[in-house]
């Protein structure tokens, strides 16, 4: 069995459930991307985890009302400051091969990209990556300057529903520690250190991503 772990850095592990072996990994978009002109001086602050915003105001970390999803499905809207928000969602399906992170195609709404020819017996065993990106930019309409703008990326994968999972997975938030037990025993069947805190933790059911507790 295969464990598929998402990190803020945008690289997705597979990972030998029992044994913690690492099967492949494969690089994709951050999770969350700022760019760097708006880096300094920045005043949100966004969660990899859901998506929400928190604001620097007057020394003190507030967290805003919506996520950057909510806003972005909201857009375009303007506040009563005067800050003009408009978003975009992007939907994606990316197909690879569960053993070895080839990626064979991606599908958009503009089509179908091929990145790897394959045979047909080899396709329908495609293991597929559901996610979202939201794109958020703001405007401060009195001054008619771009304030800032995020990239968060979400990935489609409903809860695991197995009541009879064998395993409990506890990952740090902070940093990449990820340990993985036995829930039968409470034993510890092996722990390890990714290079980026991680975000989500999934298996495979029926070709596509469910999400573990964590």
């Amino acid at each position: 069995p295969t464990l598929y772990i998402s990190t803020l850095d945008g690289t997705f592990y597979a990972l030998d459930v029992t044994t913690g072996a690492l099967k492949w990994k494969l690089k994709e978009d951050k999770v969350v991307s700022v760019p760097d002109a708006f880096q300094e001086n920045q005043k949100f602050f966004p969660d990899p985890l859901d998506g929400s915003l928190y604001i620097v105001n007057r020394g003190n970390i507030e967290k805003l009302q919506h996520t950057i999803p909510e806003m972005v499905n909201s857009s375009p809207m303007r506040t009563r400051n005067g800050l003009l928000y408009a978003g975009k969602k992007t939907d994606y399906w990316v197909a690879l091969n569960p053993e070895s992170g080839d990626k064979h195609s991606s599908v958009t709404t503009d089509g179908i990209e091929t990145c790897t020819a394959v045979a047909q017996e080899e396709a329908e065993s495609n293991l597929y990556i559901g996610k979202t990106e939201y794109s958020l930019t703001m405007v401060d309409s009195k001054t008619s300057t771009q304030t800032w703008n995020v990239t968060y990326v979400s990935y489609a994968a409903p809860k695991l529903a197995d009541i009879n999972y064998e395993y409990t997975h506890y990952a740090s938030s902070s940093d990449g520690t990820f340990l993985t037990f036995q829930t039968s025993k409470n034993d510890l069947l092996w722990h390890t250190k990714l290079a980026s805190p991680i975000i989500s933790v999934f298996v495979q059911r029926f070709g596509s991503f469910v999400t573990c507790s964590s």
